[in-house]
C-alpha cells in the first residue's frame, strides 16, 4: 500500500504561499536583522570609524550538534557535490545535546541561533523567494523531518 503525504499550505506575512509535507517542520530565519555596534578598541595611529550600515540580510543556515559556542558544526551531506547551487542537506543521527540552527547574515559576524525540537532525522535548507525574487527579501528556512 502506498503512503500519500499530506501537503499543508499556509500564508506567511508578505512572503506568499508556503507548502510543506505535513510530517516536516519548518524553522524560518528572519530575512534581515539590524545590528548596531559603535565600540571599537583604539589602535595607536588610527582613527575609529563605524560603517553606517545597520541592516544585514540572510545568506544561509548552518547546523550544529549542540550549542554553537561548542563549535560542533555539521558538514552537509552534499558539501562535496560539484553542484554548488544545490541546497545544503543533512542526515542526522541521535544527539545528546540537540541540534541548533544558525542563521547567517551578510557582512557581519552577528548570528541568530535556535535549538531544534530534537526529533529531526534529516534537514535541508529551503529558499523562500520574496517580492523582489530574492532570498534577502523572502528569507531562508530549514525544513526538517
Amino acid at each position: 500500500m502506498r503512503k500519500i503525504g499530506l501537503l499543508v499550505c499556509g500564508v506567511l506575512l508578505g512572503s506568499g504561499v508556503v507548502c510543506a509535507d505535513a510530517s516536516a517542520k519548518e524553522y524560518k530565519c528572519p530575512a534581515r536583522i539590524e545590528v548596531s555596534s559603535t565600540e571599537i578598541k583604539p589602535v595607536t595611529g588610527f582613527e575609529a570609524w563605524t560603517d553606517p550600515q545597520t541592516k544585514f540580510y540572510i545568506i544561509g543556515i548552518d547546523l550544529y550538534d549542540g550549542p554553537p559556542h561548542e563549535m560542533a558544526q555539521l558538514k552537509p551531506d552534499n558539501a562535496d557535490d560539484p553542484d554548488e547551487g544545490a541546497p545544503s542537506a543533512w542526515t542526522l543521527a541521535d544527539s545528546a545535546k540537540g541540534f541548533w540552527m544558525v542563521c547567517l547574515y551578510s557582512d557581519t559576524n552577528a548570528r541568530l541561533v535556535k535549538q531544534l525540537d530534537g526529533h529531526e532525522k534529516s534537514c535541508s535548507v529551503k529558499d523562500i523567494r520574496g517580492p523582489e525574487d530574492s532570498v534577502s527579501s523572502g528569507g531562508i528556512s530549514l525544513e526538517c523531518k
